[in-house]
């Protein structure tokens, strides 16, 4: 019985096998001829599994690397973004009190309507200072709101 042979004898099968000679010559032939590789064939798969392995590494760094990336730019957006909208509110409230000290034109015709409606009309559209609100006032709110910064 072989040594590697792992099922249980069975009492019709022979003990020992009987190889014919022919076989057995054949199979000793070629357990003598073990096969050889060039030199240049082994390099070349090496250099061929190298490249293939190093491309799976390089795939794997993106592959991890990419959403930390996206993790990182999305975490300094996020930290920005308040100090930016903290940046645009007092720009925003300068540019108010700017515009609320500014008289516009607009302010003038809402005068010029005002007087020509008869409306009531209060001390704070009294822009000449002459105590009285008439079209003077409507042709000083009109050249403070045409006036050029630096300019007469």
């Amino acid at each position: 019985m072989c040594p590697f042979d792992d099922r249980t004898p069975n009492d019709d099968a022979p003990d020992d096998p009987v190889v014919p000679d022919r076989l057995a010559t054949f199979i000793r032939s070629r357990a003598m001829d073990a096969p050889t590789f060039p030199a240049s064939a082994s390099e070349s798969m090496q250099a061929a599994s190298r490249r293939h392995f190093n491309a799976l590494q390089r795939r794997r760094r993106w592959i991890v690397g990419g959403p930390l990336l996206a993790a990182a730019v999305l975490l300094m957006v996020l930290l920005v973004q308040p100090w930016a909208s903290v940046q645009r509110a007092t720009t925003s409230q300068q540019n108010n009190a700017q515009a609320a000290s500014k008289p516009t034109i607009h302010d003038a015709f809402a005068l010029a309507r005002r007087l020509a409606t008869d409306a009531e009309t209060t001390e704070r559209w009294d822009h000449n200072d002459d105590g009285r609100v008439d079209h003077a006032d409507v042709d000083a709110l009109a050249m403070a709101a045409v006036r050029l910064e630096g300019g007469a």
